[in-house]
């Protein structure tokens, strides 16, 4: 199967939940929560690395409310994720699953670590933000670069959106690639690479900043739930140089005898790799997610 597909889940309190799968379906299944700003096709990255390494999953990707096609759900937490998994893995028929998520996403994935802990065999966490209250959090780029104001949140990604909306993306798409690195720069010169990118930045703002502006603010408050207590076996990777504070020693486990997670991911500055029995931490200093991704 190497066709990405897709399909929409119309969940119990009238919302809409977009996904996006690849991979056969008897395969061990992979949740894969995207970054912030994101959407379920950071999947395509995904499959290019798990189509070079051939490892046998099953990878769904579903859109959080707001972005993509899913629909907006004022108020909601890093809490509230977990439920909305549940409901959408039981309609897929998936009981037992690992869990992959990315920057932004890995709140998300570790809350349906702890809510889940039954049917979560495994997290992998890949240059994943900490909460608020642990050690750097407060000075890092997630707390810093967005606004603190909502109202001046909501303008700045609502302009973003609104350069998409009226094809003037260029100078966001521009901004965007001047701040990644070196590596990735040079991979973002390849046409095929940046069509990808353009078109996944312009799904996570199709209905708006909105998204983007409300889950900025969430990584400024409490996550919730105490991260120690996410017993569920957990992988933190990062790459070197890019380390973000707060979840090194925060999260434990050993990896599950029954099924580790194997995939491999990158997505943007992302690697996530086979982990071995009793090792939970790693760093890719050579290159950036993008130029390891498509090679």
């Amino acid at each position: 199967m190497d066709a990405i597909g897709e399909g929409i889940l119309n969940l119990s309190d009238g919302r809409r939940l977009v996904y996006a799968e690849w991979g056969p379906a008897d395969a061990p299944p992979v949740i894969y929560c995207h970054g912030s700003p994101g959407n379920r096709l950071e999947l395509g990255i995904a499959r290019t690395v798990i189509q070079r390494h051939g490892v046998h999953v099953r990878v769904v990707a579903f859109d959080r409310p707001g972005y993509g096609l899913s629909t907006f759900r004022p108020n909601h937490r890093f809490v509230d994720w977990p439920a909305d998994i549940a409901e959408a893995t039981d309609m897929l028929g998936i009981e037992r699953f690992a869990l992959l998520g990315a920057s932004g996403g890995s709140p998300f994935a570790l809350a349906c670590g702890h809510a889940l802990r039954s049917r979560v065999i495994h997290i992998g966490i890949v240059v994943g933000s900490g909460p608020l209250e642990a050690t750097g959090m407060r000075d890092s780029a997630a707390l810093t670069l967005p606004s603190s104001n909502g109202l001046i949140r909501r303008f700045q990604y609502g302009m973003i959106a609104y350069a998409f909306e009226k094809g003037r993306e260029d100078r966001v798409i521009e901004q965007s690639i001047a701040s990644m690195g070196e590596a990735d720069r040079a991979a973002m010169e390849r046409p095929e690479i940046r069509d990808w990118f353009v078109d996944l930045f312009r799904e996570a703002v199709k209905q708006g900043g909105r998204a983007s502006a409300y889950e900025a603010g969430l990584y400024r408050k409490p996550w919730g739930f105490d991260v120690s207590q996410v017993k569920t076996p957990t992988s933190l990777v990062q790459r070197k140089g890019q380390a973000r504070p707060g979840l090194r020693r925060t999260v434990a486990g050993r990896p599950d005898p029954q099924l580790r997670l194997r995939a491999v991911a990158r997505a943007r500055s992302f690697h996530l790799g086979g982990r071995r029995p009793g090792r939970r931490g790693r760093r890719h200093p050579r290159q950036g997610g993008l130029s390891e991704a498509f090679g």
